[in-house]
């Protein structure tokens, strides 16, 4: 359905503004900097989402998609401000997956 990452994540925030959600998107300000894409807020309530597209029919795949400091900006939006969140787009498959974001420690990242 969508052909790019771009393409959901604007069809995705129509969305957000249609269930009534105000939306920010945070600009592309370099690979490393971006802490995540949008910042939604609804009846005072804070949501941080990071989406992605690709192979992300499980939360682990979308996980690892992640780069540390997403994964520490989800993490620490989490335990001040509100919910965060990691939605995917599987090109594959056609669907979307949605899921809160929990932190993982693995292995190789001790």
């Amino acid at each position: 359905m969508y052909k790019n990452e771009k393409e959901f994540q604007a069809a995705y925030i129509k969305q957000l503004k249609e269930d009534w959600y105000r939306v920010y998107k945070l600009p592309d300000i370099g690979y490393t900097l971006k802490p995540f894409d949008i910042v939604a807020l609804k009846d005072g309530k804070a949501l941080a989402i990071e989406l992605k597209y690709g192979n992300v029919s499980t939360y682990d795949k979308i996980y690892k998609m992640l780069r540390p400091n997403q994964v520490w900006w989800l993490l620490h939006f989490q335990e001040h401000w509100g919910d965060s969140k990691v939605i995917g787009w599987d090109k594959k498959e056609n669907k979307m997956y949605e899921y809160i974001f929990k932190y993982k420690q693995y292995e190789w990242a001790l």
